[in-house]
């Protein structure tokens, strides 16, 4: 965070707005900006804020300026709902599996922490952060079904779109309750593909298939199933809480083995690579996506929503 946080680049809006938002700059990235670099800045900040990590005296240590890096997303989304990918450019398809949702996933971050926090956002920010998020629902949904997306886009959706449901789904509103109700959907609609694909299919049928899994389809998988087994809790389908709660205990159960090929004394004990249980490198996508499953995993178990089979949790 120190060394993005040197420097940023202004941004303006569709009308050329001196909007005051915010990018990271290109001399520091050596790549044009777009907004997954400032979502995961922005990720990265929410994690470092709610850590208490940032120094109120030391200027090195100051947080990065996210409000201004929030409007810099909300800036580049169209009025049909879709995320620009690169500032200065239209294209709004690059990517597509991977930043928007990724931008999603901040700006959601970002709304729920300014909650308790409220000194991190303006709050005319703040308040175009939702409508933004059910604007970008209809066009992703709607792309979603027009069948042209492979199953990264699945995950990173899940991810953005749950946050929403969580923010609406107990609301007074009905309108809101009524965008929950369609958000679920669309949430357990991407979760089933996930488990229904080849590899989650094998997955299910035991230790022997292992050999044919990547680690990163599994991880990156699993942290898309296990929000959707707190959607499918907190709308009472019961009967794919349990299919998506066995397919997340068949992947902590593999994620477990690909970890023990890696002998504690070696360095990088622990991670998880990209492909199976050949364990050749360590990859921090991957790992990543896997802590941040697990921890899913592990808060839906603790929250009562786990359906106990009659043997222990794999991860216990």
């Amino acid at each position: 965070l120190q060394v993005y946080n040197a420097s940023y680049i202004s941004v303006f809006g569709q009308q050329n707005d001196a909007s005051g938002g915010a990018a990271l700059d290109f001399d520091i990235l050596l790549e044009p900006p777009n907004v997954a670099h400032s979502a995961f800045c922005l990720l990265a900040s929410t994690g470092a804020l709610r850590l208490s990590l940032f120094g109120k005296d030391d200027v090195t240590k100051r947080p990065p300026p996210m409000d201004a890096l929030t409007r810099g997303i909300l800036s580049m989304q169209r009025q049909d709902g879709a995320f620009r990918i690169e500032f200065g450019c239209e294209n709004v398809y690059k990517g597509v599996e991977f930043y928007p949702g990724e931008a999603m996933v901040a700006l959601m971050e970002v709304y729920n922490l300014s909650a308790s926090m409220p000194g991190i956002l303006d709050d005319s920010t703040r308040q175009a952060i939702l409508p933004a998020m059910k604007r970008a629902f209809y066009f992703y949904a709607d792309f979603y079904h027009q069948g042209n997306v492979d199953v990264n886009y699945n995950i990173w959706q899940v991810q953005a779109f749950t946050r929403l449901f969580l923010a609406l789904h107990s609301n007074e509103n009905e309108q809101h309750r009524n965008l929950a109700t369609l958000l679920a959907n669309y949430i357990l609609e991407l979760c089933h593909d996930i488990v229904e694909s080849r590899s989650w299919k094998e997955l299910a049928r035991g230790p022997s298939f292992y050999p044919n899994l990547e680690t990163v389809e599994i991880a990156c998988g699993l942290d898309a199933v296990a929000q959707g087994i707190c959607v499918a809790q907190k709308v009472s389908r019961d009967m794919e809480g349990k299919l998506f709660w066995t397919n997340a205990e068949n992947a902590v159960n593999f994620l477990k083995t690909v970890q023990d090929q890696v002998p504690p004394e070696v360095t990088g004990s622990g991670g998880l690579g990209y492909g199976g249980i050949q364990v050749l490198e360590q990859r921090l996508d991957v790992t990543g996506h896997a802590i941040s499953a697990l921890t899913k995993v592990f808060q839906v178990q603790d929250n009562g929503t786990c359906h106990h089979h009659h043997h222990q949790c794999p991860f216990k």
